[in-house]
């Protein structure tokens, strides 16, 4: 195992200094920002972190997306959302109205 190292300790002792209810305005403030360039480049670097596969969504370059909200509720091609709803039955619950 590794052993946790100064900075990931020091982010867990941020958390448990700042109010949560802070820390969640401030994620809600960033995710509606569209800073272009950078907010492109930071959506392009969390896509490649947790493997996120664009060949499915409607827009698949990462510059089509203003923002974190955008990129985080974007619409998926076809009828790509169906079939997941098949695979997984709860992602039912998670599709917006139109």
């Amino acid at each position: 195992m590794n052993p946790i190292s100064y900075w990931q300790r020091l982010k867990v002792a941020f958390q448990y200094v700042m109010p949560q209810i802070y820390m969640t305005q401030a994620a809600g403030w960033l995710a509606k920002q569209k800073w272009g360039a950078v907010t492109h480049f930071v959506i392009k670097a969390f896509a490649k972190k947790y493997n996120i596969d664009m060949s499915i969504a409607e827009k698949e370059k990462f510059s089509d997306y203003a923002s974190f909200n955008e990129f985080f509720i974007r619409p998926l091609k076809g009828k790509m959302h169906d079939q997941l709803t098949k695979i997984q039955p709860h992602f039912a619950a998670l599709r917006m109205a139109v």
